[in-house]
């Protein structure tokens, strides 16, 4: 197994001239036509490969074979003999007609040849990278269908390293006389001369690592576009500290902490701290959704206006087959479109940055975190369609929604990204396991259900107490039970503590989630 790199992304912004932001968006625009152009080849590949006897000959078999498992085999996930032989053969199909990583980035490269005054050998080989990433997750993950990319949407390019293409260089004197006299550092590409702006020590001192790669990225923020450079670089962030105090901004504190992520809140129990916080509080704040909501009613308004043949007389969108459907936008609804992007835009950036401070929070409580390992992804995803006694459907709502507004997801990586860069330990317990239903009052397991706020036995809210387990983890699979006993009484008067001082602030006019139980 290959040993992990240690690398960390430093985002700068560029300060940039107009006439160098035309050059950015016009390679931007090829490279997105590039990589259009590269998926309808590969797509032709596909359809022609898919077409012949020999692959579906292997998928047929693999399809009896599977057909014929016992539920307990297709659980269990283990191959056969005869199964191996034939994914090895349908492997040996897809690096016959090009699916790898080295004939797509081979095949990037050839395309980029009308194009080379704009875009260069390594910038195009990680186009082709990008492709063989949506294939390979088509091919082998869970990806659906390889998508075109639309006008506008291709937002960054990077290159291979820091010796040809995109690169960055210290101390530089202008050729160009873009500057005068030198810049700290400077970004060049192709022609391209801009002076990267960098404000504080951390970013100087996070200069002095070696550099992987470089990205140029494109946001739109309040309707304009900014343009960042981040630099990839090796080895371990530096060490934030406060510039007045001298003292560290994000101390890491030791010891094992027990995390229960739910839908809209966060359990972490330690030694000597319980916290039981909201995800993301000000992301879904009530003139948001209402600005939101507006704007998604006057945008179906103006697109019901402009393009009328494309429903039916009871308002539903006509089914139009293979034919494609085309929708006419009106200036106004493009203003409004940009309007949402902006809303959307500041609620990412918010729920970011909460994200960041909770993780924060969280490495000063510990450096040893044993997590519940949730799946949000089947979460996000639609119910089966059910009917009732009745004749009617149950409704095939999941959790999409909520889960796309706190990013539970997002903060676990975040927090596992922290641990590894800090040495840190990251366990996962599966959701499923007996460990989250064990009881060690009653020294029993007892499934909990979902709309259960509390632990009967302990008397503890279901997400503290889970976590309170987590916490006398002996590996990922064993616990501490007599541990568990002992720290009991500490945990409940905190835990106590904590629910006296959160109805107090309930009482006061703050709000919380109805999952906290509060």
């Amino acid at each position: 197994m290959k040993e992990k790199k240690e690398i960390f992304v430093l985002k700068l912004p560029l300060k940039t001239q107009k006439y160098q932001e035309d050059i950015i968006d016009k390679r931007l625009e090829i490279s997105r036509r590039m990589y259009n152009q590269l998926v309808a080849k590969t797509t032709n590949e596909y359809d022609q490969m898919i077409k012949t006897r020999r692959y579906r000959g292997i998928r047929e078999e693999l399809s009896q074979i599977y057909d014929s498992k016992t539920e307990e085999e297709k659980s269990a996930k283990k191959r056969s003999s005869r199964e191996r032989e034939l994914y090895q053969m349908l492997n040996d199909m897809y690096k016959e007609y090009g699916f790898t990583d080295f004939s797509m980035r081979t095949l990037a490269n050839n395309q980029r040849q009308p194009f080379k005054k704009n875009i260069d050998s390594a910038t195009a080989t990680k186009i082709g990278y990008r492709l063989w990433s949506s294939w390979n997750r088509f091919l082998y993950g869970d990806g659906r269908a390889v998508h075109f990319c639309r006008y506008g949407n291709y937002n960054s390019v990077e290159g291979n390293s820091n010796k040809s293409g995109i690169r960055i260089k210290k101390d530089v004197i202008s050729k160009k006389n873009v500057w005068s006299g030198t810049t700290p550092l400077a970004l060049l590409w192709n022609g391209l001369e801009i002076p990267v702006v960098v404000k504080n020590i951390y970013e100087k001192e996070a200069l002095e690592c070696e550099v992987a790669f470089n990205r140029i990225i494109r946001e739109t923020v309040r309707g304009k576009s900014k343009y960042y450079l981040q630099i990839v670089l090796k080895g371990k962030p530096p060490i934030k500290y406060n510039e007045k105090t001298g003292e560290l901004k994000h101390p890491i504190g030791e010891g094992r902490v027990g995390i229960d992520v739910g839908l809209q809140t966060l359990a972490a129990v330690c030694e000597n701290e319980v916290k039981l916080v909201p995800l993301a509080s000000r992301v879904r704040t009530k003139d948001i959704e209402d600005q939101k909501a507006e704007l998604q009613q006057k945008m179906d308004r103006s697109r019901r206006a402009m393009n009328p043949d494309n429903y039916n007389e009871d308002g539903t969108i006509k089914k139009q087959g293979a034919k494609k459907v085309i929708w006419v936008k009106s200036n106004h609804y493009k203003q409004m479109q940009l309007q949402l992007k902006e809303l959307e835009r500041k609620q990412a950036a918010v729920r970011k940055y909460q994200h960041y401070v909770l993780v924060n929070e969280l490495l000063a409580m510990g450096n040893q975190f044993y997590v519940v390992d949730k799946n949000y992804k089947q979460m996000q995803e639609r119910k089966d369609l059910k009917q009732k006694e009745d004749g009617s459907y149950e409704s095939r709502k999941n959790y999409g929604k909520v889960i796309n507004e706190k990013g539970p997801a997002m903060l676990l990586n975040l927090l596992s990204q922290k641990l590894e860069q800090c040495d840190g330990e990251y366990t996962k317990v599966s959701a499923a396991s007996k460990i989250c239903q064990y009881s060690h009052i009653s020294d029993e397991y007892q499934k909990k259900e979902t709309a259960e706020r509390y632990d009967v036995a302990s008397g503890c809210q279901k997400n503290l107490y889970v976590a309170f387990l987590l916490t006398h983890m002996i590996d990922a699979t064993e616990l501490d039970k007599a541990g568990c006993k002992e720290s009991f009484e500490t945990f409940k008067k905190m835990h106590d503590a904590l629910f006296d001082q959160m109805r107090q602030q309930k009482e006061s006019g703050t709000k919380f989630p109805a999952s906290m139980g509060i």
